[in-house]
């Protein structure tokens, strides 16, 4: 096996090491010529890697591959050479910087790992005994750094560059030319790692073994992510180290070869958001977090394609229907079978994925459905355990939509997300993801065939940018529909995204001190116009459409509010909102608001059909256009509660809930009385919803659907708020305000969870998020 490695110029490169897995391996010389001699019949993938001293070229697979998952493999033949051709190796950049921990002292053998936002190559290394560390040469791009204590047990937290606890929380590092050969200052200082330690039991009491324990932190995202593991030995005791000083959420979930017990969160708990918190301070040991596992239904069968070929490798994830509750995942084997971890009797939809960064085969959903909100309901009861089988898949070959995206004068964007959805009779859904690289660039993977429509947005804020569907379409609803076929690779999706404007300020309580997780809502008398929460210390940040005039209202959306809603310089009444002007790509400054304490108020009312039963296949949605949402499930006599509403200015939506969920809502409503009457969702009161309907992909737009919005004031309750699918001329009752002063703790809708195991959950875009 021979061959030649140049640089980008066509120079020959001496030092390269080049590496036939299994095969040999042997170095580039002054001509940038190698050879490998006997090596065995077979296939290999073959790396090649700068093994200079001062290493200056970026690791590459053959045919210029990035890395192992997409590498062509070379086929060598008994008693013939194998020649191959040249390999052009690309400058790249290293990142050095120094680990300090306490006293500042230099801290050795801390693992760096350097890898990147979307795909592509990454690179590790150590600290030495001065605490320096240098990485091998990486692309342009952004990355995020992490740092771990390779000792046993770990005497140093984890953490991520800039001191952040998690992937979704660190700051992004972007390597380009400007930097040179190296970007140094790329630091840590350590905090001494805590530890937990308990033992988990299944349901006889006894210790169990191969139980997997993690911990876990919010994320900036919504959903959360993993700050430390351990497993349990065989008497189901364990010791988690390295732990940050945060509050963490401690996971249990059974990873022996034939799981047996269902997943739980430490409280107990079946989900992140309902599971107890554990406070720790650096160098804590804390003791007796313990878990007593209950078992539950696996589920198995068999993956092929459409010649019956089995394929090994697709990850297989059951969700709960109702989008919450233990979920579980498994791994087809070499003969493409599959048994998942259990989980309790219920309704699932199972995801049949290939989650490599570029994936042959499309995403599907059982019975060959190409999107959650169009996949049927698997329903598991007791007869079925210890396992459901026969729950198999045949895949077709994914597809690929590949481009470019600018700025409004044609310069390539870096850190914009771009998203494939697709059309259901249940709303739109997401069906793949990916982000621009530094020269603007991306690939959207393992798409399904048939129509999809692409969408960019900057999840960076960056820019900040519109978003944006293609062909420079304002809404999803507007964007062009691309048909794809098995395979096919469609480039030239590309985008130019105009510049928005952005507001900001500061909000804190009436004595100055900072409110941290308040949500701040800009809106026009038109739409909706952005929203996000304040930081810890206060501020906040809205990328919003580019130029006009915005209504600023702040509620106080927090876990345990305890703040009236106001409006920025009017108080709680929207009517009376200042206007905040914004021009485009400029930002409004200042925007700042002091909140009074305040208690949560309760509303309700009924929802029926023109037979006066109650509607139990809807729920009522409290949105603060266009994300965060408050929801209530319909009763049996058609009577719905928020026990707790934080006060602000919210709109009523009334909205289908299939599967008795308050995750995944739909455009229409079945009647539970008639096999054949279906109903279209509703504003309260009376005005038509349409789920598809969303500035950003997210949800539906109340303002711009002209919903009638209703103000609820601090320690209220309310009444009234009635609606009646299938009434011609019904009109609701006039509501009204009682004087009772609940103090419930509102339940915001749970977010989908992305943490770094191996579950990965779907994304509904039809259902909005807070």
């Amino acid at each position: 096996m021979s061959g030649t490695v140049v640089d980008a110029a066509g120079k020959p490169l001496r030092g390269i090491c080049v590496y036939a897995n299994g095969g040999g391996s042997a170095t580039s010389d002054d001509s940038g010529r190698y050879s490998i001699s006997g090596v065995p019949a077979g296939s290999y993938p073959v790396q090649f890697t700068d093994c200079n001293p001062v290493p200056v070229y970026v690791s590459q697979w053959y045919r210029n591959q990035s890395d192992w998952s997409s590498a062509e493999p070379v086929a060598v033949t008994e008693g013939v050479d194998a020649p191959l051709s040249d390999a052009v190796m690309q400058a790249g950049v290293t990142v050095t910087g120094t680990v300090t921990g306490t006293n500042d002292k230099p801290v050795s053998a801390i693992y760096v790992n350097v890898n990147p936002r979307g795909s592509g190559p990454s690179a590790g290394t150590q600290t030495d005994k001065l605490g320096v560390y240098v990485t091998q040469p990486l692309p342009f791009g952004d990355y995020r750094v992490q740092f771990g204590d390779s000792n046993q047990p770990a005497i140093w937290a984890n953490q991520f560059w800039t001191d952040q606890l998690a992937w979704n929380n660190a700051t992004v590092l972007t390597l380009q030319a400007s930097d040179g050969p190296s970007r140094g200052g790329v630091d840590a200082h350590l905090s001494a790692g805590a530890d937990v330690s308990g033992t988990v039991k299944g349901p006889d009491g006894q210790g169990v073994g191969g139980i997997c324990v993690s911990a876990a932190v919010p994320a900036s995202n919504g959903g959360w992510d993993q700050v430390g593991w351990a497993s349990t030995a065989a008497d189901g005791t364990y010791t988690m180290a390295g732990l940050p000083p945060a509050s963490v959420k401690v996971d249990f979930r059974d990873c022996n070869p034939t799981p047996l017990y269902i997943e739980s969160w430490y409280g107990p708990a079946a989900t992140f958001d309902t599971a107890t918190a554990i406070s720790l301070n650096a160098g804590d040991h804390r003791r007796g977090v313990d878990a007593q596992l209950n078992g539950g239904i696996a589920v198995g069968g068999t993956i092929t394609d459409s010649d019956g070929v089995r394929i090994a490798g697709i990850n297989i994830n059951i969700n709960p229907a109702n989008g919450s509750g233990p979920s579980g995942w498994a791994q087809s084997a070499e003969d493409g079978t599959y048994r998942t971890s259990p989980v309790p009797a219920g309704d699932y939809r199972v995801q049949f994925s290939a989650q490599t960064p570029n994936p042959v085969w499309a995403t599907q959903y059982w019975k060959g459905e190409q999107s959650w909100n169009s996949a049927d309901a698997l329903t598991l009861s007791t007869t079925d355990d210890p396992a459901r089988l026969g729950v198999d898949a045949v895949l077709t070959k994914g597809a690929n939509v590949s481009g470019t995206v600018f700025d409004p004068q044609g310069a390539a964007l870096g850190g914009i997300c771009v998203n494939a959805e697709v059309a259901t009779a249940n709303g739109r859904d997401q069906v793949a993801w990916s982000t621009t690289a530094s020269d603007g660039t991306y690939t959207l993977s393992g798409l399904p065939v048939g129509a999809v429509q692409v969408r960019f947005q900057d999840c960076n804020h960056v820019g900040p940018y519109l978003p944006q569907s293609w062909k420079n379409r304002d809404g999803p609803q507007a964007a062009d529909v691309i048909t794809l076929t098995a395979g096919q690779q469609q480039t030239g999706i590309d985008a130019r995204l105009a510049a928005a404007g952005a507001i900001s300020g500061t909000v804190t309580d009436t004595k100055g001190a900072p409110l941290g997780g308040i949500c701040v809502q800009a809106t026009t008398d038109t739409s909706f116009g952005g929203m996000t929460r304040t930081t810890d210390d206060g501020s906040y940040e809205i990328d919003v459409a580019g130029g006009g005039d915005f209504h600023v209202q702040f509620v106080d959306c927090s876990n345990s509010p305890k703040y009236s809603g106001t409006y920025w310089k009017a108080g709680p009444d929207p009517a009376k909102a200042a206007p905040v002007t914004v021009t485009a790509g400029g930002t409004a400054k200042g925007i700042d608001a002091t909140l009074s304490a305040g208690r949560v108020s309760k509303l309700g009312g009924k929802v029926t059909n023109s037979a006066g039963a109650g509607v139990t296949t809807a729920c009522v949605v409290a949105y603060l256009p266009d994300q965060y949402a408050l929801f209530s499930r319909v009763q049996a006599d058609g009577s719905y509660k928020f026990a707790a509403i934080p006060s602000g200015t919210y709109a009523l939506g009334f909205v289908g809930c299939p599967g008795g969920s308050d995750g995944d809502v739909t455009g229409t409503i079945a009647d539970p009385t008639s096999s054949t009457a279906r109903y279209q969702a509703e504003w309260w009161n009376g005005v038509p919803l349409d789920l598809d309907n969303s500035p950003n992909g997210n949800g539906p737009d109340p303002i711009a659907e002209h919903a009638n919005l209703v103000t609820i004031g601090s320690g209220r309750s309310l009444v009234g708020y009635d609606l009646c699918f299938g009434c011609v001329d019904g009109t609701p009752p006039t509501p009204h305000v009682s004087r009772n002063h609940p103090h419930h703790r509102p339940h915001p809708r749970p977010r989908h969870h992305r943490g770094t195991g191996p579950a990965t959950p779907h994304t509904s875009v039809a259902a909005s998020k807070p």
